[in-house]
C-alpha cells in the first residue's frame, strides 16, 4: 500500500508493472474516466 493505491504510481527504471497492477491502472482510469461522456465508437 502507498497512499492508500494498492498500485505504486511510479516504477523503477528497468522495472516493468505486474499484469495485476496493469489491470489495477485500467480500473483507476476507467473509475477516472466517465463512461456516459464518450461514445463507443472512441474505444
Amino acid at each position: 500500500m502507498w497512499g492508500g493505491h494498492p498500485a505504486r504510481p511510479v516504477h523503477r527504471a528497468g522495472e516493468t508493472p505486474t499484469p495485476q497492477e496493469l489491470i489495477g491502472y485500467f480500473f483507476i482510469w476507467k473509475s477516472l474516466t466517465p463512461i456516459s461522456s464518450k461514445p463507443k465508437s472512441d474505444f
